[in-house]
């Protein structure tokens, strides 16, 4: 199913054509929070980050150079096996150890290099796109279809005040997830 078709599967489950609106942010929050509760590998975006000229350090603009950027999966050196770490502090210390270290301030991720590159391996993970008519499409209703129209209907159903409605709607949204998500996770997997 697409987004359109989730939207009018919930309208004729509610037979509420002025909560239109109210799909539509529904569904979007089901999408966003089924996408948030696990790291996808359909999520995850692999790239390079240039340093020029090559350096030690290197700051990202997270709202300007990453795509709907939600959290790091992964940095290292370009093309070799060298991971830089997170800074595991929550507070940044005179005494801290910060090289090959990376951290978020504010809306910059602030990395610092132990060695000169001129580029770093960056992976990570986005935020679904927000869904519209126009754009209907996401990975995730191909195979969570049914858990994302359970949650988004639960909500409405809830909102209009037909309690045991969205309580069926809810028991039926984290059926179809548990199944989801056991299956990517067994597909996912590999003996080695």
């Amino acid at each position: 199913m697409n987004f359109t078709e989730i939207v009018t599967e919930i309208l004729a489950m509610t037979k509420r054509p002025d909560k239109i609106l109210s799909i539509r942010r529904e569904v979007n929050a089901a999408v966003l929070y089924y996408s948030s509760e696990n790291d996808y590998r359909r999520d995850l975006v692999e790239t390079s980050l240039a340093i020029t000229p090559a350096g030690y350090e290197l700051i990202v603009d997270i709202a300007n150079d990453l795509t709907r950027f939600r959290k790091v999966s992964y940095m290292k050196y370009g093309g070799l096996k060298v991971y830089i770490d997170e800074v595991q502090s929550l507070r940044l210390t005179k005494d801290c150890e910060l090289l090959n270290k990376w951290y978020i301030s504010g809306d910059s991720i602030n990395i610092k290099l132990k060695n000169s590159t001129s580029s770093l391996d960056f992976g990570y993970y986005k935020y679904p796109p927000v869904l519209t008519d126009a754009a209907p499409n996401y990975w995730m209703l191909n195979g969570n279809w049914n858990a994302i129209l359970q949650r988004a209907a639960s909500v409405v159903f809830n909102d209009i005040g037909d309690a045991q409605s969205s309580q069926k709607a809810m028991a039926l949204a984290s059926d179809a997830a548990m199944i989801f998500k056991s299956d990517y996770i067994r597909g996912n997997q590999h003996d080695g």
